[in-house]
């Protein structure tokens, strides 16, 4: 009996696994009544869109979506909040989520990372998708959330296969545990590319006449891709009046005992400094300019004493920073443990770019954590020259700055 009971158990676990795996272009679960409401009863409405790159990108599948939602709800006065951030996936958008969206106080959020989430471990992904889903819901319980899955080239085939990826997968996970919508707006352009009436990807110039180019790099949809998206969008949301129950979002209990609910980001100003700083204002640096639309300050030094320490409670601590031809690597002591290393300066820094990195989970409690620039320079030209770049003008890469922005953080601060 025992064995029966085993088996039965193992191969419920199997089939549950396998109904996440299996590729489904909607799931309405309990819908987002409250948004509907507030639609027909001509109310002021507010969308927030977080994701990445396809999400940010003006004139893409948010700005089309949203007129259709416009053209639809005539007497609802619609405003959005654009949250998309290029490059970046759920376990970043769990930090910014706070700041950047819920303090707009929306009555929808979109979610958009299954394509960044791509190289992700699963358990991650659920951590961060959990936290955003949990982190809107207490803030905001009347706020609707749906899930919004796009493809890209790595996903291409799989998909045709009728299977979701292992991002999707672990994004669906958390959406069926607290019944959250999702739609995968790739599966129809797929369909089209299957029908002979769309072609997935060709360079620029090359696009084959009489068909849709969905895509030229294999990931960020041309506009005629999203428009694709956008009719999904409107498809769906047009099937969802009507579903679910209007009221306040109940929270389960949790699907992962270690999710991220309590993630959260703050300057890094916030943290007590010692040596020679200085307060970089992007909007006027002219190497950082560039990066004004994503933080208006950062800190920077190239003081070998100079700290940044931080106490808190709580298992998880990162920083969102500035990368460039002047980064250096890192330093960082936890507790009473030995300094360790995180290299910040990579093949990549010919240009300036915001990065992040989360350290290993620490145990729940209170710790103390200082970060400052590593001693020792990195070696420029030998880690560029693993991308085959060379150190052009020795001037730009001759500084070596650590440039923190944003401190984050799953716990609570105690300094």
């Amino acid at each position: 009996m025992q064995k029966l009971l085993l088996f039965l158990l193992l191969s419920y676990g199997y089939l549950s696994a396998q109904d996440f795996s299996r590729a489904q272009e909607y799931q309405p679960r309990a819908g987002l009544p409250n948004f509907f409401q507030k639609l027909r009863q001509g109310d002021s409405v507010r969308i927030a869109y977080l994701g990445g790159s396809i999400t940010e990108a003006g004139g893409g599948w948010r700005e089309q979506s949203l007129a259709k939602l416009r053209a639809a709800y005539p007497q609802a006065k619609l405003t959005h909040r654009n949250a998309g951030v290029g490059g970046t996936g759920s376990n970043l958008g769990v930090f910014r989520l706070r700041d950047e969206v819920l303090g707009f106080r929306p009555d929808l959020v979109f979610v958009e990372f299954a394509v960044n989430d791509h190289g992700l471990a699963p358990e991650a992904i659920e951590r961060a998708v959990e936290g955003i889903v949990r982190q809107t819901w207490r803030a905001l319980p009347r706020a609707d959330i749906c899930l919004v899955y796009t493809v890209n080239v790595h996903g291409r085939e799989e998909l045709a296969q009728g299977t979701f990826s292992r991002a999707i997968q672990a994004m669906e996970r958390v959406a069926r545990h607290y019944q959250v919508p999702s739609i995968h707006l790739g599966m129809e352009v797929l369909a089209r590319e299957k029908a002979g009436t769309l072609v997935f990807q060709a360079p620029k110039g090359q696009h084959p006449a009489g068909k849709i180019t969905f895509t030229e790099d294999g990931t960020h949809p041309l506009p005629e891709g999203h428009a694709i998206y956008a009719e999904v969008v409107a498809r769906y949301l047009a099937a969802m009046p009507g579903l679910g129950r209007t009221g306040k979002h109940k929270l389960p209990p949790p699907l992962r005992a270690d999710h991220w609910e309590q993630a959260q980001w703050a300057d890094a100003a916030r943290a007590q400094r010692t040596g020679t700083w200085t307060d970089v204002a992007t909007a006027t640096d002219s190497l950082t300019k560039t990066l004004s639309h994503r933080v208006a300050h950062f800190l920077r030094t190239d003081d070998p004493a100079a700290t940044l320490t931080v106490r808190f409670r709580g298992t998880i601590l990162g920083l969102y920073d500035v990368l460039g031809p002047t980064a250096g690597h890192v330093q960082i002591q936890i507790d009473d443990q030995p300094p360790r290393l995180i290299p910040r300066f990579d093949k990549y820094c010919t240009y300036y770019r915001m990065n992040f990195f989360v350290l290993d989970s620490l145990p729940e409690g209170v710790h103390t954590v200082t970060f400052s620039r590593a001693p020792e320079p990195p070696d420029k030209a030998v880690i560029l020259a693993e991308r085959g770049s060379v150190v052009d003008d020795p001037a730009r890469y001759q500084s070596t700055y650590f440039m923190p922005a944003r401190l984050l953080l799953v716990g609570t601060w105690l300094d």
